[in-house]
Order: structure tokens, then sequence, then C-alpha cells
């Protein structure tokens, strides 16, 4: 009978450590019942969904960087109406040894009112021009990146630098520009080689 007795004793102390714990998980989910109505969805952190929308946002405004530089570029060039397009230069590698390639960063910008294909070449036949994407397509009101690609011809002296003329043609809207100053290319003579130009 005492067995009995300690085993419902057992039982009840056991039933009400249940109830109470019941008691504990419902008011917590009221709690937070509360807090959603309150602040809504967002209150609930989710770290994967606050570093994407980081992310997001981080595109978004490199996004809205890059619209703004050509939005600027076009409407200089719009005040200009020069050439129906309007180019930058970076220089990637403009010293060189004799056999490498002189690599600069072309950008055009389109504004004659149409798509329209670039060509770039040289007249100076010391130098093969080439570049990337060799379409040379841009879009009206828009930019491409060319990646330009100067290498001097087996005549072409050591030691000395050499501005090379860039001609830029629009075959569409016919506008077309020589460029010489950009395009700079030191050709660096080989060790144990003393240049005196």
């Amino acid at each position: 009978m005492r067995k009995l007795f300690i085993f419902l004793l057992i039982l009840c102390i056991i039933a009400l450590f249940l109830v109470s714990c019941k008691k504990e998980i419902d008011k917590n989910e009221m709690f937070a019942d509360k807090l959603l109505k309150e602040r809504g969805p967002s209150a609930t952190p989710n770290p994967y969904l606050e570093e994407l929308n980081k992310q997001l946002e981080e595109q978004e405004r490199i996004n809205e960087m890059q619209r703004a530089s050509v939005e600027k570029r076009i409407a200089y060039a719009k005040e200009r109406e020069e050439h129906g397009f309007i180019f930058s230069v970076e220089i990637v590698n403009n010293t060189i040894l004799k056999n490498e390639s002189a690599i600069f960063i072309l950008t055009i910008t389109n504004i004659a009112g149409q798509d329209d294909y670039f060509l770039i070449n040289t007249s100076d036949t010391n130098w093969n021009v080439t570049y990337e994407p060799s379409s040379g397509f841009v879009h009206f009101n828009n930019e491409t990146i060319f990646m330009v690609k100067i290498k001097p011809q087996e005549s072409v002296e050591m030691g000395r630098t050499y501005f090379i003329p860039l001609n830029i043609y629009a075959k569409n809207s016919g506008y077309s520009v020589i460029v010489e100053d950009n395009f700079a290319i030191y050709i660096i003579p080989p060790a144990g080689i003393i240049c005196t130009n």
C-alpha cells in the first residue's frame, strides 16, 4: 500500500510539473504572438535573410552608381556633341618587352542616337591593334568596355616611348576620332643592352 501511495504521489508531482510547463509554454507563445503582431514579421531575426538583404542593398548601390556614371557621361557628351560618342582610357600595362602587347581599357559611351559598331585601329604600320569584344558593338545610350592590345612590329626600336595614334570609328553614325596622347607605350630593352635614344 505504501508503494502505491508513493507511486501516486510521484504521478501527482509529474502532473503538476507538466501543467506548470504547459502554462509557461502557453505564456511564451502568447508573448511571441503579441510581439509579432506589434512589430511585424521582421521581429524574428533570420540571419540568412539579413545577409541576403545586405547583399541585395549593396548590389543595388553598385548598380545605381554605374547607372549614374553612364548618365553623367551621356549628359557630358550631349553637351559637347562632338563625335556621337565619348571615351575614356585606362592603362593596364604600357611598359612592355618587344614581344609583348601593351594593354589598355577603352570605355566607349554611344550617344549617337542609334546602336553602333566601333572599329579601333591605327594607321601606324609599326603596331598591331586588337580588341575584345571584337564585334565592337555598343548600344545607344550605353557603354561598352574594350580591352585593347597593342603589339610592336619587329622594326620598332627598344628603350623608347611611343605614342600610338588610334582611330576610333563608329560605322553606323560615321563619327570618327584619332586619339594619340592616351596610348603611350615604352619598350623595355633586354637586360644588359644600353639604349642611347
